[in-house]
């Protein structure tokens, strides 16, 4: 009986005590994030689409080319975009050749397959999937050297990609003569320039990593809160990229207070602080194109007033530029009126003591305020007309035309880092005299204190159109009074 009575005893007070293990009495729930329905992969109507979609794309090419081929070879790192955009392959290694005066103008090279790849691999595609996506004829992979070395042989011009390395490599073993070697160019400009305007199927795989990006960053508003982990939002992203069986556009950002002034912070590591920002630059792919979206919150779900007037400054400089985003103004005039903005505004807090000093304006204006976006997060494309690349402070630069189709990012930021007022002696000593960088940090540095460590960025997608132009990622609150009703519902 008594052996009874120790056996009951024992089991209520382990029972107890698993009970306050499992759920103290001030323990905090975090309330379950409901995921919308997940977005179905590419279908067979996709592919058709893609297909016809790259059929027109070459065509284009064709007329460019001229008399000559294009040869190239899919690599992940190098080509795989220009390889995608041109043939719609996603499978493994593969290349091609676009003959334009050929009554087989497309010709894909494909691994064999055999029993021993489809055992490890499973079925890969092959001759079926070539045809699918409109090639005119296909061969070995292996045969390809055989085919490039009768090309050359001929007059014609042999295209390729200045990053094709392995088409480089295979033409150095052909190459014997100036006049072979002569027959070589570079066909990147002409694929770039194709690529900056997106046809209805890209705008419409955009739509949808944006949605899927979106769907993240609502979930992200829900679980920010003090005490959790910058890893533990950067894996909401990663969760619902692969949910909808897709993956990251680059590695996510989140990066919360002295983080957050990191333009390219990636570590997520640490834990998040009541009275910080956290910044999430955040992109999923679908299809193979990508998003790319900034939102900056308050962990504790209230911005602090200084964290509001940086805030609204950085979106008033984007709303402003949104406005100059459509056809009739220049690509680069969106970014010279988030520097106007920008630098009137940190003019009047006390940031920048003279406008006229192109130096000041290099601390706090980073990088250029947007880029084109496709099937590269930073995709292909010229600026301007004599240079390809970023532009940030060269005022009155405007760049070309902005014309209906081309999808770019604006993506404003400010970053206030006390560090800044010790590497500017390292940045502009040889620029600017001792006494003037002496006078500004002395001037400015119970700004940085006041300010110290807050980092604000908004990204939002745009797609430029006949009429002007459309937010593609709109629905993500970013109004100040927005973000905070939302978090404070959680």
């Amino acid at each position: 009986m008594r052996q009874n009575l120790v056996n009951i005893a024992f089991g209520l007070s382990f029972l107890l005590l698993n009970c306050i293990i499992i759920q103290p009495a001030n323990a905090q729930r975090t309330k379950e994030l409901k995921s919308p329905v997940a977005l179905p992969p590419p279908s067979m109507s996709d592919t058709t689409r893609l297909a016809n979609q790259c059929i027109l794309r070459r065509q284009v090419l064709m007329e460019k080319m001229g008399n000559g081929i294009f040869i190239c070879l899919m690599d992940k790192d190098n080509t795989k975009d220009d390889f995608n955009y041109l043939t719609g392959w996603n499978g493994i290694q593969a290349g091609f050749i676009i003959d334009p005066e050929s009554n087989k103008q497309f010709s894909l090279f494909i691994p064999p397959s055999n029993p021993q790849a489809i055992i490890w691999n499973g079925v890969q595609p092959g001759i079926n999937e070539a045809k699918r996506l409109g090639a005119d004829t296909s061969f070995h992979i292996f045969d390809l050297k055989k085919h490039v070395r009768n090309y050359l042989k001929t007059d014609k011009k042999i295209y390729l990609l200045n990053n094709d390395k392995q088409v480089r490599d295979l033409l150095k073993g052909l190459i014997k003569t100036r006049s072979d070697s002569d027959k070589l160019v570079f066909a990147d400009n002409i694929i770039n320039e194709m690529r900056v305007i997106k046809d209805d199927f890209e705008i419409e795989n955009t739509r949808k990593a944006i949605q899927i990006t979106a769907n993240a960053l609502f979930n992200a508003y829900k679980l920010v809160k003090p005490g959790k982990y910058e890893y533990e939002i950067a894996a909401l992203f990663e969760y619902e990229y692969g949910r909808n069986g897709q993956e990251n556009a680059f590695e996510s950002i989140v990066g919360s207070g002295k983080n957050a002034t990191a333009l390219h912070y990636d570590e997520n590591k640490c834990q998040m602080k009541s009275g910080d920002l956290v910044l999430m630059d955040v992109g999923s792919k679908y299809n193979g194109y990508a998003a790319d979206i900034t939102r900056t919150i308050p962990v504790n779900g209230k911005f602090s007033k200084q964290q509001l007037e940086l805030y609204n400054l950085v979106l008033k400089a984007q709303e402003e530029g949104i406005k100059v985003m459509k056809p009739g103004y220049k690509i680069l005039d969106f970014h010279q009126k988030c520097i106007e903005v920008i630098t009137h505004g940190l003019y009047q807090i006390g940031f920048i003591t003279d406008t006229s000093k192109i130096w000041q304006k290099e601390l706090f204006i980073l990088y250029q305020s947007g880029h084109y976006l496709g099937l590269d997060v930073h995709d292909v494309g010229k600026y301007t007309l004599n240079e390809i690349g970023y532009t940030v402070i060269k005022p009155g630069l405007r760049g070309r035309d902005l014309l209906p189709g081309m999808l770019l990012t604006i993506e404003p930021g400010i970053y206030i880092n006390p560090d800044m007022l010790t590497y500017i002696y390292d940045l502009y000593s040889n620029s600017v005299p001792r006494e003037e960088l002496d006078a500004y940090v002395k001037k400015v540095q119970p700004l940085f204190q006041k300010y110290a460590n807050i980092g604000i960025r908004i990204e939002d997608d745009i797609l430029i159109t006949k009429d002007g132009n459309e937010i593609l990622s709109v629905a993500i609150p970013k109004n100040p009074n927005e973000i905070e009703k939302v978090m404070q519902k959680n």
